[in-house]
């Protein structure tokens, strides 16, 4: 049986796909961000998980006011970060020091649950937004990623 030209092709990226899989692994573990903040939402204290990584209560980077409220049913998560949670019912923000420009990356987690403590939020509603006065850079930069 005679091999294609097309299928030898085909045969040399699927053994070099692996190779270029691990080199992209290699490079977004290198990656290490200049500023790391954990926010535990409404907690009061801090809040290790997996025993890794801190996540600290929101009060110091919160700028406005907001109301803690607390899982109602403890059971429903066994993640301390699903315990409380804060309700905003003005605009607010978090701020944050950044001491260097650069890649940051944004992860947010949500988790439905029942409190005791609100009535009059039947329906839970997020307006959720990212980015805020933030400055475009006009010169061209060489970062090293």
């Amino acid at each position: 049986m005679e091999v294609l030209p097309t299928h030898k092709l085909l045969i040399r990226l699927c053994l070099l796909l692996p190779l270029h899989i691990t080199s992209l692994l290699l490079v977004s573990s290198a990656y290490s961000p200049p500023n790391n903040y954990f926010i535990n939402c409404g907690a009061q204290s801090n809040t290790k998980v997996n025993n890794t990584r801190d996540f600290v209560g929101d009060q110091d980077f919160l700028v406005g006011k907001g109301e803690t409220v607390k899982n109602s049913n403890s059971l429903a998560s066994s993640s301390p970060l699903y315990q409380t949670a804060r309700i905003f019912k003005h605009p607010a923000s978090y701020k944050f020091d950044i001491n260097q420009v650069g890649t940051y990356i944004v992860r947010l987690y949500f988790f439905v649950f029942m409190s005791l403590y609100i009535d009059d939020l039947p329906i839970p509603r997020f307006n959720v937004s990212l980015v805020s006065r933030f400055s475009l850079l006009t010169k061209p930069q060489n970062y090293p990623y």
